[in-house]
């Protein structure tokens, strides 16, 4: 929330298009989490579409990938349009959030599905509950390490916004 906030606080402060694509973007992550669309949509949809697990993932997991995909969609859409009508300098400038934004990704969902592959490879054995919460630290603190940093990015931004020769989103 509070990067979608800073970064709406940049772009109104002149951050540009790219900065207004940012916070939108986060916007449709706040939403997603919220309201857990890509979990539960990912229920509705395996059960719907009677999916089956593929490399070790569940239906479930699968559903989510795919709902994750349709968002991904909207998210790189809105990015592509604010990168194109950005300058280069406002480019250059938004890369270390772009940058935050991509690892989040990878730590959101990468390291969830990776969680769930290896939960699957060690249930029943011995090192199953310390090898679970050592995936939920590793996905969780990954989180928010950049959650902080995204927010440090984006309050950065934001006073930068109104001086030209700093650069902003």
């Amino acid at each position: 929330m509070a990067v979608l906030l800073l970064l709406a606080w940049a772009a109104r402060r002149g951050g540009g298009p790219l900065c207004t694509a940012l916070a939108v973007t986060f916007l449709i992550i706040l939403v997603d989490d919220g309201f857990r669309i890509h979990e539960r949509g990912g229920e509705v949809l395996s059960e719907a579409l009677r999916l089956e697990g593929v490399l070790g993932l569940r239906p479930r997991d699968v559903g989510e990938l795919i709902v994750w995909a349709g968002l991904g969609t909207a998210v790189l859409l809105n990015l592509t349009v604010g990168f194109a009508m950005a300058t280069p300098g406002e480019r250059l400038a938004a890369r270390p959030m772009l940058l935050t934004f991509a690892a989040l990704l990878v730590a959101g969902i990468g390291v969830d599905m990776a969680h769930v592959l290896v939960a699957g490879t060690v249930a029943n054995h011995p090192l199953e509950k310390p090898v679970n919460v050592l995936m939920v630290l590793l996905e969780d603190g990954a989180e928010l390490l950049l959650g902080t940093v995204a927010v440090w990015l984006a309050m950065r931004q934001g006073f930068a916004a109104s001086v030209p020769a700093q650069g902003h989103c």
